[in-house]
């Protein structure tokens, strides 16, 4: 997959979930705690884009990277995205590689929230 890793760069990884075939090839979900936030940025920078436009890429390996919120800030931005619904000049909201939260406009602004009040103030605003 041309991915930019080196061993010395995880902490530990475990597999998770169950297995799955997919192509006629077994897969398995991997959750991996890296040593440090650099390590972590320079993977995630890194990873392959194995989707153009929705369709899989010939040769690619079905790849993904996801980060895992804290349960407080998974709730919060499940509870934003809800929020948001009512706005239609509002594109999306999502957590960035920093696991921050945010809200993005159609006009492409882009502003961080902590809370749901933080949220309320910047819709207020829009």
């Amino acid at each position: 997959c041309n991915i930019t890793f080196n061993d010395d760069d995880l902490d530990r990884y475990h597999r998770i979930g169950l297995k799955y075939e997919r192509d006629g090839k077994k897969y398995q979900s991997i959750i991996m705690k890296f040593k440090s936030w650099k390590s972590r940025k320079e993977f995630y920078s890194s990873r392959p884009k194995a989707f153009d436009k929705g369709i899989m890429k010939p040769g690619r390996l079905p790849f993904s990277v996801a980060f895992d919120l804290t349960k407080r800030r998974y709730l919060l931005l499940k509870s934003a995205k809800e929020k948001i619904k009512d706005f239609n000049n509002i594109s999306h909201v999502f957590a960035d590689l920093n696991c921050s939260l945010g809200v993005k406009f159609k006009d492409e602004k882009v502003f961080y929230f902590n809370s749901l009040s933080e949220l309320g103030n910047i819709l207020a605003r829009s």
